[in-house]
């Protein structure tokens, strides 16, 4: 019986041992400079930013969809504006189909100053637009990109 048990506490040794190795022995994946990552502050980004949509309104502000194309970033700012005004940007997996579900990813206001700008979020395979509110506006919202 001890003989079992001592088997038994060495093999399950054995196993944690060689899983401990693999883990420590994996090499580590470098990351894509180029890849965007959802919530990467775009203030970050060098290089060229696009706006490839004419900018929507809601009231005087001015709402744009934003877009690097090296990062694969896309992003709304809303300018022109004041504190509590707020800018989104919409998601969805196809322009063409109308019955593709949109999702509103999260809002951002202005707490102070004139302009805000969402974080981030990689477009790879999916359709945005940026939509905005002024305070006591319709929303406006850019064409989808």
């Amino acid at each position: 019986m001890r003989l079992i048990r001592h088997l038994s506490v060495v093999a399950f040794a054995s196993l944690l041992f060689l899983v401990g190795l693999s883990i420590v022995s994996s090499p580590a994946q470098a990351a894509n400079p180029w890849d965007c990552a959802a919530g990467d502050n775009p203030n970050n980004f060098s290089g060229t930013v696009s706006t490839p949509l004419a900018p929507a309104r809601s009231g005087s502000r001015a709402i744009e969809f934003r877009f690097h194309a090296g990062h694969r970033c896309a992003w709304g700012r809303i300018l022109y504006g004041a504190p509590g005004d707020l800018v989104w940007v919409d998601w969805k997996n196809s322009r063409s189909d109308p019955d593709s579900a949109r999702v509103q990813l999260r809002v951002w206001q202005i707490n102070d100053g004139e302009s805000q700008f969402t974080n981030s979020y990689n477009d790879a395979g999916h359709v945005m637009r940026a939509c905005g509110q002024a305070v006591g506006q319709p929303v406006g919202c850019t064409g989808w990109y």
